[in-house]
């Protein structure tokens, strides 16, 4: 019978251990789900910008059109079109056109492009790396401003083979990303990572690294969930199945355990039983065969049960002795013997 319990253990345990493969896997599968969830809204999230950063580029790309159709344009039609611009395109922060000399005639808004000497040489010399490769219209610029947070989009003012300058379009990523703090599609902390910062994000909590905007800018956005978007992705079904899984083991292993108890009880009582049984048949074997006279009598000496040698002398019409005392009984009746044995007794 001890088999049975240490096998209620092995049952009880065995499915436990179950339960715990079973929502082991169900939480790789759920952190597999929550990834991929993470992943899709990051891109979501890096084409609504890549919209609003090339939304940008059409609109320097547009001022410039209209340049070059117009044959130029005065000083106060240029504040005109850059504010509109400006105004319409989210994210842009500011215009400029630049002479074939690389000198900034107008600009909007002027502070922007004070000090910007080093700037312009830089985009000079780019301009001319570009020529000497023969690569042809517009292309993006990093670090325009002297702090590196700034970049631009630069426009050649060609009409077949003399250019007349440039339209420079400038944005920023933080700006670009705060246009599309009311478009996230769940509760998220966004980052741009330039390029050396790339690096230093980890995968803990789940996160998401998608590249955006031109090859030249080498950005990556990064979009982590908060506690409370990683619990609204997250699922409760493996640790609903743990728990109820251990609860499950563990009620198996019981029951099965106090059926091997109530099995062994069961076997002792049969058991027992028998033993009395057998003890019952012996002593009746003893009782009845002996030629003795002998009586069973219970505690205050009345007749339980008479031996056959003892019936044999009572006359058939004599009164049932089964219950009477004993000393009042047809063989003691009426002598000395029945005072002493009622004494005794």
């Amino acid at each position: 019978m001890g088999s049975r319990r240490w096998g209620a253990l092995v049952a009880g345990g065995g499915m436990a251990l179950v339960m715990i493969g079973l929502s082991t896997l169900l939480m790789i599968r759920d952190r597999t789900y929550v990834r991929q969830q993470v992943v899709s809204d990051a891109e979501q999230t890096a084409a609504r910008f890549t919209n609003r950063y090339e939304a940008i580029i059409q609109a320097t790309e547009r001022l410039g059109e209209q340049w070059i159709n117009r044959a130029g344009m005065t000083e106060t039609e240029w504040i005109v079109e850059a504010d509109a611009t400006i105004r319409d395109v989210s994210g842009l922060l500011g215009l400029a056109w630049i002479d074939s000399r690389w000198t900034v005639r107008f600009a909007e808004p002027r502070s922007a492009w004070t000090g910007t000497n080093a700037v312009l040489d830089s985009m000079r010399i780019a301009h001319a790396a570009r020529q000497r490769a023969g690569a042809l219209g517009p292309w993006v610029t990093r670090r325009l401003s002297e702090t590196g947070a700034e970049s631009g989009i630069v426009v050649p003012l060609c009409y077949l083979t003399q250019c007349d300058g440039y339209i420079v379009g400038t944005f920023r990523a933080d700006t670009l990303l705060e246009t599309l703090v009311d478009d996230l599609p769940g509760d998220y902390r966004v980052q741009i990572l330039d390029a050396q910062e790339t690096n230093d994000f980890s995968l803990e909590p789940p996160q998401a690294a998608v590249p955006v905007g031109a090859p030249a800018l080498a950005w990556t956005l990064v979009q982590t969930p908060s506690p409370t978007q990683l619990a609204a992705l997250r699922s409760r079904l493996p640790l609903l199945v743990l728990s109820g899984g251990l609860l499950s083991a563990l009620l198996l292993g019981v029951a099965l355990w106090f059926a091997a108890v109530s099995d062994e009880h069961r076997a002792k009582a049969e058991a027992n039983r028998t033993l009395m049984a057998e003890s019952e048949r012996r002593f009746r074997a003893t009782f009845d065969s002996a030629f003795q006279y002998e009586w069973l009598l219970d505690t205050v000496g009345a007749v339980l049960e008479t031996n056959h040698a003892a019936l044999a002398m009572v006359p058939a019409e004599s009164d049932p002795v089964a219950g009477v005392s004993l000393w009042s009984t047809v063989w003691f009746r009426g002598g000395e013997r029945a005072g002493r044995l009622q004494a005794a007794v």
